[in-house]
């Protein structure tokens, strides 16, 4: 089937930054000819609707973005509500499509997925349905009767599932074992690090960083799942053992006030730096002016990290990286040679794998390098350009 159309649709969409749907901008800006990107707007949100302004306005290649209002606030579906917003996406495509032949591609199962699915079956000769899975929506499913069906529904009626890792690809064959399922990790945009300009020096002084003390960076949603308790625990038993270190930790969440409250307590906050929101040119400047990057996440409750596109953004950086050992981290990370893989959970281990990247310098630039290598390979043009192939393919 000759395909006309190719739509994006994306409940989660910026201004609100995640790496699900960052993967799939970057690769439908690339895609060669007009992607239709059908996301959420935000205008009933202040705040919000003045920074998607703002980003609209930007250039995004090959993706035209249409606002909609397609969030669906309460997934039941025998919910007369739900069915309405089901309804009413359905419209919204179909004001795209205009009954040509499409392609749509969905952020997840669910609930951008129900909307594609029921699409799909009003048009079952002209429409093919591609699923993104991360994981964490799937271990979601498996604690309701109800979304497990949604989401064994919209994999069997999918005609490509495309899942960021090989650990998410397993969760996939678990509920849905004759599933057709590719594996594509996401991307970094390498070129950009490799270009980037900044100042190491500047952006140490800011933080009071001197030339003897190794920084350590988390840019990381402050939540139970990222583990940067394990992370200040590890770091106080180096410094405990003479080990003169930084921790700094950006962005923001539910965890913050109880971190900051027991750095506190045992007086460590000349130790660790919680620096708020990053915008991306202070993030990537401060991956590039600290000397280890630091995130094992864990598994909370149904959440895990799907792959963690942070380590490949630490590896354009030529910063090795602490990962942790659940979901897809071990696949982003390459034990050994771009960084660590350790149990989360296991602050000693943490600890000692900090201690050893901070007394080699050597073992600390080899793992730059390799993880540059790692980088160049998995650009958004690379990736892209994969997704491309495997998509035409259905």
């Amino acid at each position: 089937m000759a395909i006309k159309k190719n739509v994006l649709f994306s409940q989660d969409f910026f201004p609100i930054y995640g790496g699900a749907h960052l993967w799939l901008y970057e690769v439908y800006k690339r895609w060669g000819s007009e992607v239709s990107a059908i996301v959420q707007d935000y205008q009933f949100d202040n705040r919000l609707y003045s920074m998607q302004r703002k980003f609209d306005t930007k250039e995004h290649g090959f993706l035209e973005i249409i606002r909609k209002d397609i969030k669906a606030p309460d997934i039941n579906i025998l919910s007369r509500s739900f069915h309405k917003t089901i309804k009413k996406n359905i419209g919204f495509i179909d004001e795209v499509c205009c009954n040509e032949q499409t392609t749509i591609n969905v952020l997840r199962a669910f609930p951008e997925g129900i909307s594609g699915c029921v699409y799909k079956i009003l048009h079952p000769k002209s429409c093919k349905l591609i699923t993104y899975a991360h994981g964490e929506e799937i271990l979601i499913a498996l604690t309701s009767k109800q979304l497990l069906w949604s989401c064994k529904l919209v994999y069997f009626l999918s005609d490509l599932i495309i899942a960021n890792s090989y650990s998410t690809k397993k969760l996939v064959q678990s509920i849905a074992p004759k599933a057709q399922i590719e594996v594509v990790y996401p991307g970094v945009d390498y070129k950009r690090f490799l270009n980037f300009s900044y100042d190491s020096s500047c952006i140490r002084a800011k933080w009071s960083v001197n030339d003897n003390e190794i920084l350590l960076f988390s840019m990381a949603r402050i939540e139970t799942r990222k583990n940067h308790i394990s992370v200040i625990k590890a770091v106080k038993m180096c410094i405990d053992n003479g080990i003169n270190i930084k921790y700094l930790i950006a962005s923001d969440g539910d965890e913050k006030d109880r971190l900051v409250q027991m750095v506190k307590e045992q007086q460590f906050e000349n130790f660790v730096i919680f620096i708020g929101y990053l915008s991306e040119e202070e993030k990537i400047s401060t991956l590039f002016s600290c000397d280890i990057h630091i995130m094992p996440s864990i598994q909370n409750d149904s959440t895990t990290e799907g792959f963690g596109i942070v380590f490949l953004e630490a590896a354009a950086a030529g910063v090795p990286s602490i990962s942790g050992n659940v979901g897809g981290q071990p696949e982003s990370v390459i034990n050994g040679k771009t960084g660590f893989v350790v149990d989360g959970n296991d602050i000693p281990e943490i600890a000692k794998i900090i201690s050893t990247l901070c007394a080699d310098e050597k073992l600390r630039k080899k793992m730059g390098n390799c993880g540059r290598k790692w980088a160049k390979e998995n650009d958004w043009d690379n990736v892209a350009n994969k997704i491309k192939r495997i998509s035409n393919k259905i």
